[in-house]
């Protein structure tokens, strides 16, 4: 066998142990599926946020493993920001945006191609990062730092997930595109986004969408 289809047999054997046995968490799921079917939904979502974890303005912010201490974990970013945003359907996608036509026929004909999947990858990463930079040269550095009791900073799930949400609404109603891929963000320069809980991130969206122009 070669070394990438070992990967996928132990891979698989991983799930179907741990699926007779306590349910291990979600981002050991989410890993073992980007080395069984890295072209699946959540696989794209989780290898995206791999390289967010590495990208300004993510880098140092988001945990990669259990062992990132102090650092905001990423399994419901992937499942309800990410895989949102990068799903190959709708007009509030990343992939209703991206330009190459060619790798995206191949992509709705079901072709798994690598060069194609990295390309994806790539863009994708490439705007949400401008996006999310673009939010914090609005609000300021010191606000975007890892929210904690009394502090000035904002970064958690609950934001992060609301400003995944707030693209795909751009996204949607036109205030995105390739040519303008990031918009006005000054008004949320004053916008209260500790005042959010849990799993309000819709909520969150919702209200900053209103906020810009």
């Amino acid at each position: 066998m070669s070394v990438a289809e070992r990967e996928r047999f132990e891979a698989g054997l991983f799930l179907e142990i741990n699926s007779n046995q306590a349910s291990a968490g979600s981002d050991i799921i989410q890993a073992i599926w980007t080395v069984l079917d890295p072209f699946r939904a959540i696989s794209v979502a989780r290898l995206v946020v791999n390289s967010l974890a590495e990208t300004t303005p993510l880098k140092g912010h988001l945990a990669r493993s259990s062992v990132d201490a102090g650092r905001i974990k990423t399994a419901s970013i992937v499942s309800f920001g990410l895989q949102p945003i990068t799903k190959r359907s709708g007009e509030d996608s990343l992939f209703y945006l991206w330009n190459d036509t060619d790798a995206k026929s191949r992509f709705q004909a079901g072709q798994k191609n690598d060069a194609d999947l990295q390309a994806y990858l790539d863009f994708s990463v490439h705007n949400i990062s401008a996006f999310l930079n673009g939010v914090k040269v609005a609000i300021g550095s010191n606000k975007w730092r890892i929210a904690v009791k009394d502090g000035p900073g904002v970064l958690s799930v609950t934001t992060i997930n609301g400003l995944i949400i707030l693209m795909r609404k751009l996204i949607a109603t036109g205030q995105i595109t390739i040519a303008d891929p990031v918009p006005d963000f000054s008004p949320l320069s004053t916008f209260d986004f500790n005042s959010y809980k849990s799993s309000q991130y819709a909520d969150m969206a919702t209200h900053m969408a209103k906020l810009i122009k």
